[in-house]
C-alpha cells in the first residue's frame, strides 16, 4: 500500500509518468478513485503516450461576437502543460503525432445589447468540432453571463496548431470572456 501512495503522491506533483507508474483514475460508475498502471492506457508505455496542457484566459476587452469565424484569445495563464505543447496567446501548437482529445469552456460575459455566440475548435484553420452555444444573454438583465463548450477527438500531426474561434449567432452586442474562466484543454490520447 505505501508503495501505492508514494507513486500516487508523486504524480499530484506533475511529475510525467514513467512505465509502472500508477494514476488516480475516477470510476464514475462506482463513484470511486482507483489506481491505474499507466501502461494500461491505450498505447501503454506510461509517459511516451499521455500527456496534457490546460490554458485559461487572461484577456476580458476582446469582443467575441463577431460577424465572422474568428480565433479568440484564450491563453495567458498555464496551468499545466508538457514539451509535447507550445501555447501561445490565441493557439496551442501540438509537438507530436498521434491522437488528442481537446475541451473547450468558452466564458461570455454580456457587456452591452444582447446576443448569443457559438464556438467552436479549428486544426490549421479547418473546423474539427461541432458548435458550442452560450444561453441568450442580455445586458443589464438576467443572464448576463454563460458559457460555450465543445469538445473532440482528432488526430493530430506534430506542428498542428489548434484554435478556439467564435461567432456572433445572434444579435450584435459585445460578448467579452470573464477573466480565468475560458479554458481550453488538450490530452494526448495515443
Amino acid at each position: 500500500m505505501s508503495v501505492i501512495i508514494k507513486k500516487l503522491t508523486a504524480l499530484v506533483k506533475y511529475t510525467t509518468p514513467v512505465s509502472g507508474d500508477l494514476v488516480p483514475i475516477y470510476d464514475a460508475a462506482t463513484g470511486e478513485t482507483k489506481a491505474m498502471d499507466v501502461d494500461d492506457f491505450p498505447g501503454g508505455g506510461g509517459g511516451a503516450t499521455w500527456s496534457f496542457v490546460g490554458v485559461r484566459n487572461t484577456d476580458v476587452a476582446t469582443d467575441i461576437n463577431t460577424a465572422s469565424w474568428t480565433a479568440i484569445p484564450f491563453g495567458g495563464t498555464v496551468d499545466d502543460t508538457s514539451a509535447d505543447y507550445t501555447p501561445a496567446t490565441s493557439s496551442i501548437t501540438v509537438n507530436f503525432t498521434g491522437t488528442v482529445a481537446v475541451s473547450v469552456v468558452v466564458s461570455q460575459f454580456m457587456s452591452t445589447g444582447s446576443a448569443v455566440v457559438g464556438c467552436r475548435i479549428t486544426k490549421n484553420g479547418s473546423v474539427v468540432s461541432g458548435v458550442g452555444h452560450s444561453h441568450f444573454l442580455l445586458a443589464g438583465s438576467y443572464p448576463t453571463i454563460s458559457s460555450a463548450n465543445v469538445d473532440t477527438v482528432t488526430p493530430i500531426t506534430s506542428g498542428d496548431i489548434i484554435r478556439v474561434e467564435c461567432l456572433q449567432r445572434f444579435n450584435a452586442g459585445t460578448v467579452v470572456q470573464l477573466v480565468g474562466e475560458t479554458k481550453v484543454i488538450i490530452e494526448r490520447r495515443s
